[in-house]
């Protein structure tokens, strides 16, 4: 029987240039992050419950649709407090780490087979809008960027269902390969980028 669920999918900002040593420490670092953002939503039977498919700098999460409105509203910044106070003891190291995530829901009878919710989730997280996002933004002080589908944003946010209002919210079209879509774009914590500051050393 199929299921109508959310899909969230995070990948870390420049991951890969990091030194390989550092590798490990930040990839625990990052899902511990996300695992705590999930709890301070009041998320944790939901998230102990989802599938999820982790890679070095990401995952994709499958979960029950009851998640996505403290997916939307709430998780973003929690997600965003953590890794702002993260940062200090990043930066000691040289290291950092700044999100994007995308969010999608769509009908699913198998959560490990391929579908076109969990497609277009990871085309949406490897959008130009949310990559421009972070580089617009100061990297002392954004840490998150959120784009959701159309079909999420018009159910949900312009639908009355989160905490959030439209406005908080920026449409842009997103371009991967052949897929296209209306993406909306939300920055919990927006900042403008300091050309002084961007650089950070070893990022």
């Amino acid at each position: 029987m199929e299921s109508y669920c959310a899909f969230v999918t995070y990948d870390t900002e420049r991951f890969s240039g990091h030194p390989a040593a550092q590798l490990p420490t930040l990839q625990r670092t990052l899902h511990q992050a996300v695992e705590t953002a999930f709890a301070l939503s009041g998320l944790t039977s939901l998230w102990a419950s989802a599938a999820r498919e982790e890679s070095g700098d990401g995952a994709l999460v499958v979960m029950s649709h009851e998640a996505l409105p403290r997916l939307i509203d709430t998780f973003p910044a929690q997600l965003q407090r953590i890794l702002h106070d993260l940062d200090p003891d990043l930066r000691a190291q040289r290291a950092q780490i700044r999100i994007r995530v995308a969010i999608d829901a769509g009908l699913v009878d198998d959560v490990h087979a391929t579908s076109a919710p969990k497609i277009n989730v990871s085309r949406l997280v490897e959008s130009a809008a949310l990559r421009e996002a972070l580089a617009r933004s100061h990297p002392d002080v954004t840490f998150l960027a959120l784009l959701l589908s159309a079909e999420v944003f018009t159910h949900y946010v312009a639908g009355g269902r989160t905490r959030l209002h439209s406005a908080q919210f920026t449409p842009c079209h997103v371009r991967v390969k052949t897929f296209e879509h209306t993406g909306y774009l939300h920055v919990p914590v927006p900042s403008l980028a300091n050309t002084e500051h961007c650089g950070r050393a070893g990022i």
